[in-house]
């Protein structure tokens, strides 16, 4: 049907969604290479056991939509995201420990600096070192919210229908 057809010329985006950053889509790649770069280095500067990292990443993402349907006429949309994570790895006595920190944002200016970025990265590592296992108990945990999200993201998965009918999921046959 002609009202569900994209049209033939491509119009500029309708809506101002507040989701699109021009300095996003204006990076290069050696841009991106320096802030990475900036992070690196601000974990090895954080403290001399920083002797290396797992990776310093950062990346763009540039995205237009088009869509229509019968009850919406032709929309479009454009969006921009931007990420920076570094994983810094504290080495003391033969031990190794890793701890990263990433960051990603649709506006730029709202992205966590490669100077705090660093830091936190090595602090996660540096808090590793020395850890030792202690007698099983029952007590009160407190995580951080990037480690909470990933908790219930393994609780999701076991709700997941399909998983449960082929009885792959913990809760198969308590429902």
């Amino acid at each position: 049907r002609d009202e569900n057809k994209l049209p033939q010329e491509i119009l500029p985006p309708q809506q101002e969604l507040e989701i699109y950053d021009e300095s996003i889509a204006a990076m290069q790649p050696g841009d991106l290479i320096a802030l990475a770069r900036a992070a690196e280095e601000n974990a090895f500067a954080r403290d001399r056991r920083i002797q290396t990292t797992q990776d310093a990443r950062c990346g763009v993402q540039i995205n237009e939509v088009h869509f229509t349907n019968t009850i919406l006429g032709y929309q479009t949309y454009r969006s921009t995201a931007c990420w920076l994570a570094v994983g810094a790895i504290a080495t003391e006595g033969g031990k190794m420990r890793e701890g990263g920190y990433a960051d990603r944002k649709r506006i730029f200016v709202d992205l966590e600096t490669p100077e705090r970025l660093g830091r936190r990265a090595a602090d996660r590592a540096l808090a590793k070192l020395g850890a030792a296992p202690i007698a099983s108990t029952k007590a009160p945990v407190i995580l951080e919210n990037e480690a909470a999200g990933q908790f219930l993201n393994g609780l999701f998965g076991a709700f997941n229908g399909q998983s449960v009918v082929q009885q792959r999921s913990f809760i198969a046959g308590r429902l």
